[in-house]
């Protein structure tokens, strides 16, 4: 990305996923390019749908590239095609045209549950702590190349029946695991997926506990996983009703 003549950075807000079924966790993150080589302080906030969903006050590294400044996770609910925006000067943080301003914004749809009445309400993965785990023999006169370090991936999601019927569900398939960045997409094992109940009684909740590893050369843990985000997926298969 090239920068406008004159300015002194530049911000993008970005998102993931983009397409939600019933609602979930949304991971944004604010990339940023410096054109002035010294470090740039800038505040601003981060909105969805006109709601201020975090005040920012950050630093933009000097010949920062498409850098990772910040990320936060954020649980949107509703269906609707929601609006993530992003504002940042290096004045006071405030749109009033003082100081260098920039606007950036995303957009996410949260869409109802294909072909059942069930919705998925909530989100979340626990954060990544590794561990070392050496690989190879005689590690001792061995180059770092041959060192990994895992980490366990545990998530949950939680899911709601609205209707007036109870549901029974079949079957829980669960399919290829990502990750955001990538860094992570090699080292991701498949997830295994336990649900609390098969039986959802009207207007109740039950939970899937998805579990995993990831693990990543030590090269990796040193280059950074900063904004790194892991995603299991499955497929639920009902009773008809």
């Amino acid at each position: 990305m090239s920068g406008i003549p004159n300015n002194l950075f530049n911000v993008v807000l970005t998102a993931y996923p983009h397409e939600l079924e019933g609602g979930g966790e949304v991971y944004l993150q604010v990339k940023a390019w410096n054109y002035d080589r010294s470090p740039i302080q800038v505040k601003g906030y981060i909105e969805v749908d006109g709601d201020v969903i975090k005040n920012v006050e950050t630093r933009i590294p000097a010949n920062a590239n498409s850098d990772s400044i910040l990320t936060l996770s954020y649980n949107l609910i509703g269906v609707d095609n929601h609006t993530f925006k992003l504002f940042l000067d290096n004045y006071d943080g405030k749109p009033n045209g003082v100081g260098e301003e920039h606007w950036s914004e995303v957009k996410v749809e949260v869409n109802p549950m294909r072909g059942v009445e069930l919705e998925q309400v909530g989100f979340e993965c626990n954060d990544l702590y590794f561990t070392k785990r050496v690989t190879g023999a005689n590690l001792e006169s061995t180059k770092n190349i041959f060192l990994n370090y895992q980490a366990e991936v545990k998530c949950i999601a939680t899911i709601y029946n609205p209707t007036d019927k109870e549901i029974t569900i079949e079957e829980l398939i669960i399919g290829q695991p990502t990750a955001t960045p990538t860094a992570l997409d090699v080292g991701l094992k498949q997830f295994n997926g336990e649900i609390s109940s098969n039986i959802v009684i009207p207007q109740n909740y039950v939970v899937i506990k998805f579990t995993s590893s990831a693990e990543v050369p030590l090269l990796v843990l040193e280059l950074g996983l900063w904004g790194e985000h892991v995603f299991p997926t499955a497929t639920i298969y009902i009773k008809d009703l």
